[in-house]
């Protein structure tokens, strides 16, 4: 593997994005790289020494950035992965971290999606807590059955509620009104059909 650019990063001084002919990158700081000179633009390193400043360097640091990521939040395995990769580690480092915390309890997709659905199930409707949770990177499968799972408000008394919050009064309300609501329920995800019964 040949190293094809060592740049700094726009956001820190003392970081530099290391990036090879194979396309995969991975951030030192300046400090580090003083520290391995074999790491300079245009030299070539072995799959060994790469592997190596993986399992010394970028993997003890990734776990330690994975336990901030989830101080103030819990958050998926997906969500985890992702944050890591745009932060400058190699997709495999970043898998491994996140299955690191994973080990621990510390991330767990089950716990998550039982709580977002929880949390959530008032002010939005079945399909917009699915197609939210998958957007999470939550599978398909794992979402379907903690929905099934979850005793879920009925989405009838869900627009009630709503239309209710939004003064909304069905005597009184003109046709923009209507479409107005029409279009605010839809974006939370409740059928048209169901929306149009009830108003």
């Amino acid at each position: 593997m040949q190293i094809i650019s060592i740049e700094p990063l726009p956001s820190s001084k003392s970081r530099r994005r290391i990036t090879l002919d194979t396309r995969e990158s991975f951030v030192l700081y300046a400090g580090e790289l003083v520290k391995h000179p074999e790491l300079r633009t245009s030299a070539f390193i072995d799959e060994d020494y790469y592997q190596q400043i993986k399992d010394t360097i970028l993997l003890p640091r990734a776990k330690k950035r994975v336990l901030h990521l989830l101080e103030k939040q819990d958050r998926t395995m997906a969500d985890v992965t992702d944050r890591l990769i745009s932060g400058g580690y190699p997709p495999d480092v970043a898998a491994l971290a996140a299955e690191y915390a994973a080990s621990y309890g510390y991330i767990d997709d089950r716990r998550y999606t039982e709580n977002y659905i929880y949390f959530n199930q008032e002010k939005k409707s079945r399909r917009r807590l699915f197609n939210d949770l998958l957007r999470k990177g939550v599978a398909r499968e794992l979402i379907e059955e903690c929905l099934s799972e979850a005793e879920l408000i009925p989405e009838e008394d869900k627009i009630k509620l709503l239309l209710l919050k939004k003064h909304y009064d069905k005597d009184t309300a003109s046709q923009q009104d209507k479409a107005r609501i029409i279009r605010f329920l839809m974006g939370r995800g409740y059928d048209y059909q169901t929306i149009k019964a009830l108003i």
